[in-house]
């Protein structure tokens, strides 16, 4: 017998109580961005890496186009490529930006 898998799980989340809790605490206070949440877990994850600061971002994209920003790494001239998983964030973030600071979608790679 075979069954149809209507969605592949690629990164199914792991929460519980803790995190329901964290949620409605935020939620309850009335800041859904930055707010005392954020600032404390930029504080307490600073903390953890032994860093002096952190800071935050929207998403993974965001994180990972800052750390290569960080570290001198992008550059009018670098090509990066990606893989097809993360097509529609390049993609998207390509086209969010300005005319002028646009560069060539990266080449995909399978991976």
């Amino acid at each position: 017998m075979s069954h149809t898998i209507s969605q592949i799980p690629i990164a199914r989340p792991v929460l519980d109580e803790v995190e329901v809790e964290a949620v409605r605490r935020v939620i309850l206070s009335g800041w859904v961005t930055q707010g005392p949440e954020v600032a404390a877990f930029e504080r307490e994850f600073a903390e953890f890496v032994g860093a002096p600061h952190a800071c935050a971002v929207s998403n993974c994209t965001t994180a990972l186009h800052l750390a290569l920003l960080a570290a001198g790494a992008v550059m009018s001239w670098h090509t990066a490529t990606t893989t097809e998983l993360d097509w529609m964030s390049s993609f998207a973030k390509q086209r969010s930006k300005p005319q002028s600071t646009k560069q060539p979608l990266p080449p995909f790679i399978d991976a």
